[in-house]
């Protein structure tokens, strides 16, 4: 690259970083018409900005055997996924005192990332909301062979009524899946004891993913609420920045206490994993925030990390609710992408006056 464009990992200036040729082949992709390079851009263009990454969380990282191999355009991505299913996804939960869990904590609750714990209390009347994709969870059961996965697998029949959705042998295998789902949500949803069953499987699945879960990612109740009322699943998806959901997926929902979810954390780039519909909140925000997949009209909504429900609370607090996507919640596209990232960008600037966040938004123009 000629010139040399000024390289930031996590809003640090850097004169040399090991990501230093990753970002600098990535960087030029900005005009790029193919959506898989522009995403790649996004990646790096959110990992240079997020300011939430303190230096002793980004000096753990860079110890870690995923980043001590060399890096450049092509191996970044797949060294940045390797590190969130073998660091982020462990449990969050901290293990009392006196006792050793089999495997360590995850890395968004180790000390090196306590800056981004959410230390303000929240209105007691506040809820939270979380939601997942039952199609996605159900396929990550079917490729874990853990004691629990089986368990549950072994036991779905007797609970639920009909045989565990398994994937397709042949054929386009995540489509034929699909189709599974679809059987498995329409039975639920025109059984009498529907509600109770989807709570039960829903405390059960979470329970069977086990210790291997990131945390949870959440948003307020009331500033959802709107789109619950109505049904809105694709709306929903849209306002959370959901953009890894497909048509055609459908939703489980827990709505829940602040007391239920336990510690709260902001979420930063290394938690969004590969997500390209990730956008970093500003110095001033407290939480993160989400960005909006459709019109500019639409504002972000809070959001936040914490430890996955224990099984009983994670049956509890499952609204026993199935909401299907019935439109895809965005279009992937580099035009989209860009005027989404636009728009979210002007939006951050006209909420965030503190000086800390104009000099963040301004440093990082799009």
């Amino acid at each position: 690259m000629n010139p040399r464009q000024s390289l930031h990992v996590f809003d640090r200036p850097r004169d040399h970083h090991p990501w230093e040729e990753a970002f600098q082949e990535l960087l030029p992709l900005k005009g790029s018409a193919h959506y898989t390079e522009f995403s790649l851009h996004v990646l790096s263009r959110n990992w240079g900005m997020d300011h939430r990454v303190p230096i002793e969380r980004e000096q753990e990282m860079l110890q870690c055997p995923t980043f001590r191999e060399k890096s450049d355009g092509s191996r970044w991505k797949p060294q940045i996924v390797t590190y969130y299913q073998e660091q982020i996804c462990r449990p969050s939960r901290l293990p009392t005192t006196g006792t050793t869990p089999p495997i360590p904590p995850s890395a968004t609750v180790a000390p090196t990332n306590q800056t981004n714990r959410i230390q303000v209390d929240l209105p007691s009347h506040e809820r939270l909301i979380h939601v997942a994709s039952l199609n996605a969870l159900l396929w990550r059961l079917n490729t874990s062979e853990t004691g629990q996965t089986i368990l549950f697998r072994e036991r779905f029949r007797k609970q639920v009524g009909l045989p565990f959705p398994e994937i397709p042998d042949n054929g386009d295998r995540w489509q034929g899946f699909k189709s599974r789902i679809d059987d498995l949500a329409n039975h639920l949803q025109e059984s009498t004891e529907g509600r109770a069953i989807i709570q039960k499987m829903a405390g059960d699945l979470i329970h069977a993913l086990g210790a291997r879960q990131p945390p949870w990612w959440a948003g307020i109740l009331s500033e959802a609420s709107p789109f619950l009322e109505r049904h809105d699943w694709t709306g929903l998806s849209r306002v959370l920045g959901l953009g890894h959901i497909e048509e055609g997926e459908w939703l489980l929902v827990w709505n829940y206490s602040v007391d239920d979810a336990g510690p709260l954390y902001r979420p930063t780039v290394v938690e969004a994993n590969d997500s390209p519909y990730h956008f970093p909140s500003p110095p001033g925000s407290i939480f993160g925030i989400t960005m909006p997949l459709d019109d500019k009209k639409t504002q972000g909504l809070r959001e936040l990390l914490h430890p996955p429900l224990i099984k009983d609370r994670a049956e509890a607090c499952c609204t026993g609710t199935l909401g299907r996507i019935d439109a895809p919640p965005v279009t992937p596209s580099v035009a989209n992408l860009r005027q989404l990232r636009q728009d979210h960008w002007n939006r951050l600037k006209s909420t965030f006056k503190q000086d800390a966040s104009i000099r963040w938004i301004e440093r990082h123009s799009l």
